[in-house]
This record gives C-alpha cells, sequence and structure tokens, in this order.
C-alpha cells in the first residue's frame, strides 16, 4: 500500500529536480505548473492534519509559483484553473 504523504513529497521533488536539472527547457513552465499542483493539491491536504504548519508553507510555495505564472501570462486558457487553486 503507497504512503499518501511519500508520493506526495516524491512528485514534490521529481519537479524540483527537473527545473534545477534542466533550466533552459521549454517544458520549464509546464514543470512549474506541476510542481505548483504538487505542493497545493498533493503535499499540503497531505500534510494539514499531520503538520499544519508545513502544510501551509507548501500551500503558500505552489500560490506563489502559480501567481509567477499567471503575472508571466503562462497558460492563458488556465486562468480559471490557477484561480481555484490559489483560492
Amino acid at each position: 500500500m503507497a504512503d499518501p504523504l511519500t508520493d506526495a513529497q516524491q512528485e514534490v521533488q521529481k519537479y524540483r529536480d527537473l527545473l534545477r536539472d534542466n533550466p533552459q527547457s521549454p517544458e520549464r513552465n509546464n514543470w512549474r505548473n506541476a510542481l505548483a499542483a504538487a505542493l497545493c493539491d498533493r503535499l499540503a491536504p497531505v500534510l494539514r492534519p499531520l503538520r499544519p504548519d508545513d502544510a501551509a508553507a507548501a500551500a503558500r510555495e505552489g500560490i506563489g509559483i502559480t501567481q509567477e505564472l499567471l503575472a508571466e501570462g503562462a497558460f492563458p486558457r488556465s486562468r480559471q484553473g490557477f484561480a481555484e487553486r490559489i483560492a
């Protein structure tokens, strides 16, 4: 049986590694978006009952990345989904 916390942490780390190792990749915004989703939608909810401060930090980081993507005009058709993530 998979551990949801471990799975979420591994997903976050995967996108952190991709971003760190491939700073010029054309996939960079996709990875940033995936990292934000992993932080907000996967890691924060799992952490909330265990470590609320860490959950809040993960959510803040994911929201920050999402706000950067919005400010940069990345994924203009995804603005509604980004707004929902931030809310």
